[in-house]
């Protein structure tokens, strides 16, 4: 893709299940300093499972046959990956300052996937591990019990109130974003 005059970066999003990710992305998105969108890794795995006859529960096995899942579809054409590249590729306008969350779980993906969007979008691409001490860390499940296992460009604490959320995601966007006031 040929470099575009407008900003757009992609965040890298980590953390274990009911730490605030989506609720972070949401108040990125109240702020209002520009739009912002969320993808999955496992969005596109998903869809395979349902077509499985997947309920769309997410106990232990659950959760163990998605990342399998996952796995089989990487190792076969790598399509949880290229499916969130080229929705993030379609949506850049050249127009329009975009900021793209994307939510993924494994380690050595979040590494492979920060330099596929700059190799292939060459925009920015950081990590972010949202982490709430009130909420345990699910360790039954081989991608959430790594999730802490990296050095992440950032970190947000997600153990406040919804307002101190709220002012955590502006300073976050003002601190990458370089048009921010």
């Amino acid at each position: 893709m040929e470099m575009m005059n407008n900003w757009n970066a992609v965040v890298i999003i980590n953390g274990s299940g009911g730490c605030g990710k989506s609720e972070f992305i949401k108040q990125c998105r109240y702020s209002k300093i520009l739009p912002v969108y969320e993808f999955s890794s496992v969005d596109y795995v998903k869809e395979v499972a349902k077509f499985c006859g997947w309920s769309g529960k997410k106990d232990v096995s659950d959760r163990m046959f998605l990342y399998n899942l996952k796995m089989a579809l990487e190792k076969w054409d790598d399509s949880p990956t290229t499916s969130v590249l080229d929705a993030i590729e379609n949506t850049i306008d050249g127009k329009t300052d975009n900021l793209f969350f994307v939510n993924i779980r494994e380690i050595y993906n979040i590494v492979r996937f920060k330099l596929l969007i700059q190799e292939k979008l060459h925009i920015p691409c950081y990590d972010l591990l949202v982490k709430n001490k009130n909420v345990p860390v699910i360790k039954d499940s081989i991608p959430d019990a790594g999730t802490e296992l990296h050095e992440y460009d950032f970190y947000i604490n997600n153990d406040g109130d919804i307002n101190e959320l709220a002012e955590k995601a502006k300073e976050f966007i003002k601190r990458i974003y370089p048009y921010a006031e």
